[in-house]
């Protein structure tokens, strides 16, 4: 049976059940906080300056870096940083000092952005032991297994894209600004030590990934090749993420102090920024790859969008929205993807179904489309291999 919205009654579980663990796919454990006592001298080396780079960069400040115990996860507070709580939150390192690449996963959660959103959204961190992201095990299976790993939890109901203390009912919801003080630390404690980051997460974390990734290059300076691998945060164009909907979150959620400087084409007056901004990162990222995973017919994805149709008319009301049509979510996908086209340093995992994330545990890597796996596409993807290409359908 429908509601006034035609969404079904089994699809509102699956969505509030979804949604209220989406964010427990990976959590740190608990650990020794990590010696400060460090010298903090390497950090004057780091890149900051917008002429050596030759781009618009982001503002950034390196602090001191951390003394990480060898493979073992370790977590530490960063103070200044805000769950929607209020409370400090922070982010987890398993360091392998014989590598010099890095992994930097964002998790996920939903989104909060009106109170029936945000009811189901993670508003507080509490480390506990754990973390289940496929991508961040030290296994045979893992294309990153021997890398060092960084986790950052999502608590702000922001996408990682927030910069205001005062979002949603006057919660803090500063995912951005929290990713900029934890990179103060994260890129002193690695300096001169990396060739290669890979910026992933999925669902929030996802759209994190594309909204953050110019950021972090920035941070890591042109020496270090920053790709970005995007699970189910597709940056679709206004047909399908409206310009409504980007111009509700930007003006709660901030977007004015967090859009990169280089976006020069992003139009938060015209709710023109989700696309644009991708555009920009894929043109100044020469060599370094970008890859979305996604299900073609994602509940979750296809939800949030939903607020966005009839030009956000629902997206106050404490109902659900209407339907995201059987089709139109695919259609996006398919536009999304020749959009893409062309860019030799972009690639999409689309493979069929109505599930949310693609490779968010361990068990993940053995979806395929055409007989490919998500294994064997990530493996191409680490290595710049040419049949890193689009999967669809």
């Amino acid at each position: 049976m429908h509601n006034k919205s035609g969404w079904t009654a089994t699809g509102v579980g699956v969505w509030l059940a979804i949604c209220s663990g989406c964010a427990g796919y990976d959590t740190p454990v608990s650990g020794p906080l990590w010696d400060d006592a460090a010298s903090s001298d390497a950090s004057s080396d780091v890149a900051t300056d917008t002429a050596k780079v030759g781009h618009d960069v982001a503002v950034f400040t390196p602090g001191a870096p951390i003394a990480a115990d060898d493979k073992k996860w370790q977590y530490v507070e960063v103070p200044g940083t805000y769950c929607r709580d209020g409370k400090t939150t922070g982010f987890a390192i398993n360091a392998n000092p014989k590598s010099d690449k890095l992994v930097i996963f964002l998790e996920g959660g939903g989104a909060c952005f009106n109170d029936l959103t945000c009811a189901v959204n993670p508003m507080h961190y509490d480390y506990s032991p754990g973390i289940g992201a496929a991508s961040l095990q030290r296994d045979g299976v893992n294309p990153f297994a021997d890398w060092s790993f960084v986790y950052i939890p999502y608590c702000t109901g922001d996408v990682f894209s927030g910069t205001a203390m005062e979002g949603h009912n006057g919660e803090p919801q500063v995912g951005y600004t929290n990713i900029g003080k934890f990179l103060e630390r994260i890129v002193p404690t690695f300096q001169g030590k990396l060739s290669t980051v890979v910026l992933t997460g999925v669902s929030a974390g996802g759209f994190g990934v594309a909204w953050n990734w110019l950021r972090v290059q920035d941070a890591f300076g042109p020496t270090v090749a920053v790709h970005a691998l995007d699970d189910s945060g597709p940056p679709m164009s206004g047909k399908y993420l409206t310009p409504c909907m980007q111009q509700r979150l930007s003006a709660l959620w901030g977007w004015q102090d967090s859009l990169h400087p280089a976006c020069t084409a992003c139009d938060l007056t015209a709710g023109n920024v989700v696309q644009p901004l991708i555009d920009v990162a894929l043109q100044r990222q020469v060599g370094r790859r970008f890859g979305l995973l996604s299900h073609d017919e994602d509940s979750i994805i296809k939800f949030f969008y939903s607020f966005g149709l009839d030009n956000c008319a629902a997206i106050d009301e404490v109902i659900f929205p209407p339907e995201f049509a059987t089709g139109l979510f695919p259609e996006g996908l398919s536009d999304l993807r020749a959009h893409l086209a062309g860019k030799t340093n972009a690639a999409v995992f689309e493979t069929h179904g109505q599930a949310h994330v693609v490779v968010g545990s361990p068990g993940g890597w053995s979806a395929s489309v055409g007989g490919t796996t998500a294994l064997q596409w990530f493996t191409w993807f680490r290595d710049g291999d040419p049949k890193w290409v689009d999967f669809a359908p």
